[in-house]
C-alpha cells in the first residue's frame, strides 16, 4: 500500500475512534475535556503509533479507571486491523469510581455489547455490584444482570 493511503486511512481510523471515545468519555465527565492523540512513533522500535487517551483529570484513580474502560470499549468497537471481539476487566477497574458511574459502566456495556457477538467479561465483587444496585431501578438491575449473567 502507498504510504500516503496507508496514513490517510490512519487519519480516518483515528478520527473515528477519537469521536467515539470522546462520546464515552462524556457520559461520565460531560464536564471534562477528553481524547486520544495519535502520532507517529519513528524510532527504532515495533511500534508504528503512539497513542495517548486522556480524560481532564485523570491523575485520579477513579477518573483514570473510566478512562481506560473508556479507551478498551474504543479499541474494541472502532480499532482495526484485530479480530478481538472480548473485553475483560477485573475488579480493580471498579476501584475509586463512584455509584453513580459504576452504574453508567453497566449501562454502556449493555447498550454496546447486546445485540452482538462481542463479549464482556467482568469481575466485580459484591459490595461493587450493591453500590450499582444502589443508582440503577430494581428494574434496571435485574434486566441487566438477566440480559448479561452467564
Amino acid at each position: 500500500m502507498e504510504l500516503g493511503m496507508e496514513y490517510l486511512l490512519f487519519f480516518v481510523f483515528s478520527f473515528v475512534a477519537l469521536f467515539f471515545f470522546r462520546k464515552l468519555a462524556k457520559r461520565f465527565y460531560p464536564n471534562n475535556a477528553s481524547g486520544i492523540t495519535v502520532y507517529p512513533n519513528e524510532g527504532e522500535n515495533q511500534q508504528r503509533y503512539t497513542i495517548e487517551a486522556k480524560i481532564e483529570s485523570d491523575n485520579s484513580d477513579g477518573i483514570n479507571n473510566v478512562k481506560i474502560f473508556c479507551y478498551d470499549m474504543t479499541m474494541l468497537f472502532k480499532g482495526h486491523g484485530h479480530n478481538v471481539k472480548f473485553s475483560f476487566h477485573d475488579s480493580r477497574l471498579s476501584d475509586g469510581i463512584d455509584e453513580k458511574h459504576k452504574a453508567e459502566i453497566f449501562k454502556v456495556v449493555n447498550e454496546l455489547f447486546n445485540g452482538t457477538d462481542y463479549q464482556y467479561i467482568a469481575t466485580v465483587n459484591q459490595n461493587q455490584l450493591n453500590e450499582v444496585k444502589s443508582i440503577l431501578t430494581e428494574q434496571e438491575y435485574e434486566e441487566k444482570k438477566k440480559k448479561n449473567t452467564i
